[in-house]
């Protein structure tokens, strides 16, 4: 499961998102058959894969994982019942970490321990052998405005190309008959980013364990984008 809230709308790739939307009225395509060009890096992070000892630094896991849930909480709280909602417990993302799947932003030439250095975060996966996952891609409000969220996403990207897959893939929760004004804003970033809807499913059928916290409706938003071969220079 990825549920995205900036991209999951958080708050702090939300103001990403809005500085690089073009301020023209013009409409991007979102058809997912049409290749997109890979998003360029513009916030000089550094980003890495953690690696699997990095589990073991008790504070930086937790600092890592209070701040998903801060940035998650704040920004999709219309969505549940107070207090009751984690993006992430402790052990998943350790698990995540040890599995090879998170990858850090980290302030450029830091030494990649400390936690006033680490900027954001996105987790890579395959679900099968043609299709990228992105998920809990999330930035550090303190790091709001420097495109990180598009860094993230076009990592993301790369990775996933580099294990062979020909689409990425990212599953956005959004309200189901009613508006929230950062999903509406990350849809539209999502597409002019080359992605396209394939599939719209409802909560309790995709995740029936959430419905109990769930207090307005939604709806699970799927979404794929056909990876093209990187530009040559």
């Amino acid at each position: 499961m990825s549920l995205l809230i900036d991209l999951s709308g958080d708050k702090a790739v939300q103001g990403d998102i809005q500085e690089s939307l073009p301020q023209d009225s013009d409409k991007t395509k979102s058809d997912n058959s049409v290749s997109v060009q890979p998003l360029p890096r513009t916030s000089e992070a550094d980003i890495v894969l953690a690696p699997a000892g990095l589990a073991e630094n008790s504070a930086l896991l937790a600092y890592l994982t209070a701040l998903i849930n801060t940035v998650y909480t704040q920004e999709e709280g219309e969505f549940w019942h107070g207090g009751q909602f984690a993006r992430c417990t402790l052990e998943e993302v350790g698990r995540y970490i040890v599995a090879g799947e998170l990858a850090i932003a980290w302030r450029h030439g830091s030494a990649q321990m400390d936690t006033k250095d680490l900027m954001g975060c996105v987790r890579v996966q395959m679900i099968d052998s043609r299709t990228g996952e992105f998920g809990v891609l999330m930035c550090d409000p303190a790091f709001r405005g420097l495109g990180l969220g598009r860094d993230l996403l076009g990592f993301a990207e790369t990775w996933a190309r580099k294990q062979g897959a020909e689409v990425m893939q990212l599953e956005l929760l959004t309200p189901d008959g009613w508006h929230h004004a950062s999903k509406a804003r990350l849809a539209i970033w999502y597409e002019r980013a080359g992605f396209g809807l394939i599939r719209v499913g409802d909560v309790a059928d995709e995740f029936p364990h959430l419905t109990r916290i769930l207090v307005r409706p939604a709806k699970v938003c799927v979404y794929h984008k056909t990876l093209s071969e990187p530009a040559h220079h």
